[in-house]
């Protein structure tokens, strides 16, 4: 009795001890199961992320089998090498299904840096004269220069400009030969007569228009007149017209400024011209001094306004400055020089701005009698 029951308690123990193998052989396959698995997974992973060249498909499979042998051997053995051909692996029913090697995308290509544009540099001209208007001959539209810009840079991806269309080219306009008077809207054309040249043009009293003019070498002494925009004008206009300013800002608080000055033939020669493309025959043969016959050529001529505007206008007479010019300019020396009714006299359309220095003595006679220049010289 005591036999058979020792035979029993032998085979339990033997039946536990398979069921214990069995399990634990059960884990190990487990844990063979789920590291290969994640293996696989991880060189996946590095196959796509890597940025070098990607390792070949035997490759791969061949580090996955090492590591499966080493875990399943019970004695450690050396890493085999890497090699093209796969190693055969002792669990083949968990070599993975080949899948393709990915291809690695091409790397865009960079765009060209754009290289900044220089702004050019402009090519300084040579002074002809000491003054280059920055107002163009009695007109009061235009304004002094204000400065310019500078290119700003471009770039390479901006889009080709459309090709502009073509700008038609204007009809010239025809010139009178010196001859028979042309009248436009009853201004001369001074061009259509041939004028004299005065042989006193370093008077005060010189008288310069459509029908008297200066040679085309003339230039007079100059001195910077103040209150300007670096414009230039005699010495004897200067001297007067430093003393007029400061009397008119003591008078109405208002400081007086000189546009225009003097003006070479060349600068009046570009002034006409422009005239005639850009406003018209007409608005040029009644505002605009053909060169030679301009009073800016003498150095006497000044365009005024102020400094709180410094524009030509034909409103300037209305302001304070104005008004005060009307009653003291002739005490300086200075004349209006195209009063409004005058026209036919003068030759040209009413001008607020432009006065001319002619001496006290003789502007105070014409501001008394109401004459012209033309008219006190009896030469209308």
């Amino acid at each position: 009795m005591r036999k058979k029951r020792k035979n029993a308690k032998g085979g339990n123990s033997l039946s536990m001890t398979m069921v214990y193998g069995l399990l634990f052989a059960l884990v190990v396959v487990g844990m063979v199961i789920y590291y290969d698995s994640h293996i696989i997974a991880k060189g996946q992973t590095e196959i796509r992320t890597s940025d070098s060249t990607p390792a070949t498909e035997s490759a791969v499979y061949a580090d996955i089998t090492a590591r499966t042998t080493y875990r399943l051997s019970p004695t450690p053995s050396p890493t085999p090498a890497l090699s093209a051909s796969p190693i055969p692996s002792p669990r083949s029913a968990l070599t993975p299904t080949p899948f393709p090697t990915p291809r690695p995308s091409p790397s865009p290509t960079p765009s060209p840096t754009p290289r900044p544009t220089r702004k050019a540099t402009p090519t300084p001209q040579p002074a002809s004269d000491p003054t280059s208007p920055s107002v163009t001959e009695t007109d009061p539209s235009t304004t002094p220069n204000s400065g310019s810009s500078g290119t700003p840079p471009t770039t390479q991806n901006v889009p080709p400009t459309p090709a502009s269309a073509a700008t038609p080219t204007p009809t010239p306009i025809p010139t009178p030969v010196p001859g028979e008077p042309v009248y436009i809207n009853g201004f001369l054309d001074p061009r259509s007569v041939t004028p004299e040249i005065i042989s006193n043009p370093s008077s005060i009293t010189a008288l310069v228009n459509k029908y008297h003019a200066v040679t085309k070498d003339y230039v007079p002494s100059l001195v910077p007149a103040k209150s300007s925009n670096g414009r230039y004008i005699r010495p004897e206009a200067a001297d007067a017209w430093d003393l007029m300013r400061e009397a008119c800002h003591e008078d109405t608080g208002k400081t007086l400024y000189l546009t225009s000055g003097y003006r070479s033939y060349a600068t009046q020669k570009a002034s006409f011209e422009n005239a005639i493309i850009n406003k018209g025959l007409e608005r040029a043969v009644s505002k605009y001094a053909y060169p030679g016959r301009s009073e800016h050529q003498l150095g006497l001529a000044l365009d005024i306004a102020t400094t709180s505007y410094k524009t030509i206008s034909g409103s300037f007479l209305s302001t304070e400055a104005g008004q005060w010019m009307t009653e003291h300019a002739h005490e300086y020396g200075f004349i209006l020089r195209y009063p409004s009714g005058k026209e036919s006299i003068t030759g040209y359309a009413f001008e607020a701005w432009h006065y001319r220095y002619i001496g006290v003595d003789a502007a105070t006679a014409m501001h008394s009698s109401g004459q012209t220049l033309e008219e006190y010289l009896g030469k209308t």
